[in-house]
């Protein structure tokens, strides 16, 4: 078929939940990459962007429960409402929304404007007055819900051993308790000299009284770093982080704090961070705060 005949369509790529608790992330991607770019020019399309959502840093996020629908789904979603594209490849029905209402709302949205979705692995166009369609997404909508419970038993579970549930912050590292155990059977175990930076900013910064911009350059870190590693509760030896819940009547979230004894060892104690954030949180003079701008944008 010639070029100027194949139909322009993007590329949807999402990453499961479970892939990325398997570690599968990548393999997943080029496995959905490879089926789509082979399979469209089979059916006459020419893939123009494979779209995909990421986080500031380039890596891959999954979109399911709250995230199903980020700006990557939203804005590719604007620019077929714009014709850049006639047409979404994607893997399956369920790699393109796994929510009932929002799959009925995008899709019929899609079609208005002349938009098509294919599944390759169902072979065949989307339909959101298809009963096929609306009950896998009914499933896929459930699975979410049963996915958000694992996810609060998990937490339980690993709050009750003391264990951490969020990603280790800089001055830690991962450690195996036992072989053959899954994620949560993981530790958190200090990095000497990662450590040690964490303990000086602190010390510095609380007990020496040195200016951000002083320990910056003494101990060559970033703004986000340095005030990230001085926001860090979990450095006491408690396991500290702050999940997201959305009322379901004003649609407003909320962010929830989660903390909890943990086993990994403390760097600094928790009179020294309590002392550094009323530092933090001092309501500054003008003076100060002309100071403080001139240090960091001056």
């Amino acid at each position: 078929m010639e070029n100027s005949k194949e139909i322009p369509v993007y590329g949807y790529i999402r990453i499961s939940p479970d892939e990325v608790a398997k570690g599968a992330i990548k393999t997943s991607f080029e496995n959905q990459k490879s089926l789509i770019l082979d399979t469209a020019p089979k059916l006459g399309m020419k893939v123009i962007e494979l779209i995909y959502s990421k986080d500031k840093a380039g890596n891959f996020r999954n979109l399911s429960g709250s995230e199903r629908a980020d700006i990557f789904f939203l804005n590719m979603v604007a620019r077929l409402k714009r014709k850049e594209a006639k047409g979404v490849l994607v893997k399956s029905r369920d790699r393109f929304l796994r929510d009932l209402s929002f799959f009925r709302d995008v899709m019929a949205d899609l079609i208005d404007n002349g938009v098509f979705v294919y599944a390759i692995q169902e072979r065949r166009m989307l339909d959101p007055y298809s009963v096929e369609d609306v009950m896998g997404a009914f499933q896929d909508e459930g699975y979410i819900i049963k996915g958000r419970k694992n996810a609060e038993t998990l937490l339980l579970q690993k709050q009750g051993k003391g264990l951490p549930a969020i990603p280790a912050p800089y001055g830690y590292s991962y450690k195996t308790l036992h072989k053959g155990k899954p994620m949560q059977e993981k530790i958190w175990v200090k990095v000497p000299k990662k450590a040690e930076i964490v303990e000086k900013v602190f010390n510095l910064f609380v007990v020496e009284g040195m200016t951000p911009k002083k320990i910056k350059e003494e101990l060559k870190i970033g703004n986000a770093m340095f005030y990230r590693i001085l926001s860090c509760e979990s450095y006491t030896g408690d396991v500290v982080f702050y999940k997201k819940r959305k009322d379901r009547m004003t649609g407003v979230v909320h962010r929830e704090k989660v903390c909890y004894g943990g086993v990994h060892p403390a760097i600094i104690n928790k009179a020294l961070w309590e002392e550094a954030q009323k530092k933090i949180h001092r309501k500054k003079s003008p003076e100060e705060l002309r100071s403080n701008f001139l240090e960091m944008f001056g």
